[in-house]
This record gives structure tokens, C-alpha cells and sequence, in this order.
């Protein structure tokens, strides 16, 4: 995991025009509340795409690695590449934004508690609803939905709330 990650910052600093590190805690909303961690690179590409720009939507790329706590064996180690749509506000400033994506993760066991994910490889959807606290640096709240999208047998999904920090320089 902690090589996938670094491969994938390695290959995308090559080329990023800005950048966004953010750490997240986060918490499963299944009855077993485990928690979860993640460490993530945002990349914010230099190429404006004239239709989303119409509608003030701007195209991010979400590289991730996150742990999962599982209260029944060892903890659940993930890694995603999610392409994101980001609406920040056209307010002065653009002091909070929202940001929607769905992308792929990999998670490195196909169950995580009493739920059967059925693959290693998982569809995640994200939501997040973010404010600028001070220049550079955000706070967020994130829903995120990880499902194989029922192309296995096994699909209990779910779902992860959490609180991120994002630096962005």
C-alpha cells in the first residue's frame, strides 16, 4: 500500500500545477462504528475544460490511502483514485466549495467485520462539503460509499463518515 501511494504522488507531481495533501478521520455508520484514517493527494490539473467551467466545475483527481479499523481481525488497508467534480461557491473569496466523484479502490480483504464486500476491487462514491477556514487550509465533511456495484455474488457495502483537513498550496 504505502508503495502504490508513493508511485502514484511520484507520477502525478510530475506534472501538477497545484497541489492538495489531506488527512481525514472518519467513522463507519454500521453498528460496529469503526474508525477509519486517510492520507490523500489531490491533483487540480492546469487545463480548464470549457463546458464544466460554464457551470463553475472544475475537474480534481483524488489519489488515496486509507486504513480501516476491523474490531474482528486485522485492520483493512485501501487505496482509491477517484476523478472528482469540485463546485466551489462564486462568492467572493470562494469560501466553501462541494465536491462529488466516483472512482475505484482497492481493498486489501473482502471483509471488513460482519460485512462480506465479496471483491477486493470496489466502486467509491464521494461527497464532500467543504469551507476554506483560513488561505490555504480547508475543513471538510465527506460521506463516501464503497460498493462492488453488486458484480459479485457478496455486496454488502458501505458507508464512511469523515472529517477531513486539506493544505493546498
Amino acid at each position: 500500500m504505502k508503495l502504490f501511494l508513493l508511485l502514484a504522488l511520484t507520477a502525478v507531481q510530475t506534472t501538477v500545477n497545484a497541489h492538495s495533501l489531506y488527512y481525514a478521520i472518519g467513522e463507519s455508520t454500521a453498528k460496529d462504528k469503526s474508525n477509519t484514517q486517510k492520507l490523500g493527494f489531490v491533483y487540480h490539473p492546469s487545463t480548464e475544460i470549457e463546458f464544466l467551467a460554464d457551470y463553475n466545475l472544475f475537474l480534481t483527481l483524488d489519489v488515496s490511502a486509507a486504513t480501516w479499523q476491523n474490531l474482528y481481525g486485522p485492520d483493512l488497508k485501501t487505496g482509491a483514485v477517484i476523478p472528482s467534480f469540485n463546485y466551489p461557491s462564486t462568492q467572493q473569496d470562494n469560501w466553501w466549495y462541494v465536491k462529488f466523484g466516483i472512482g475505484v479502490a482497492y481493498v486489501d480483504q473482502t471483509r471488513w467485520g460482519n460485512r462480506r464486500l465479496g471483491d477486493n476491487w470496489m466502486f467509491e462514491d464521494k461527497l464532500e462539503f467543504g469551507i476554506k477556514v483560513y488561505r490555504n487550509h480547508h475543513m471538510a465533511l465527506s460521506f463516501s460509499h464503497y460498493s462492488n456495484a453488486n458484480t459479485n455474488k457478496h455486496n454488502d457495502g458501505l458507508n464512511i463518515i469523515s472529517l477531513l483537513y486539506q493544505y493546498t498550496w
